[in-house]
């Protein structure tokens, strides 16, 4: 697999310096917990649509 080398140096960056990272990447890791709170309150069979809306 061939990966651009600006990509690979931006991840390796944000690797060493998580604050590099994009407000949504920061935003998803902080709603981690929340949502696997809400998937195993209901069973674990929750699916994204319903966890969404939750």
């Amino acid at each position: 697999m061939r990966i651009a080398l600006s990509g690979y140096w931006r991840h390796a960056a944000q690797l060493r310096d998580p604050s590099r990272r994009c407000a949504r990447a920061i935003r998803d890791e902080r709603l981690q917990p929340e949502i696997k709170r809400v998937w195993q309150a209901n069973m674990q069979v929750y699916g994204a649509d319903k966890v969404w809306s939750r």
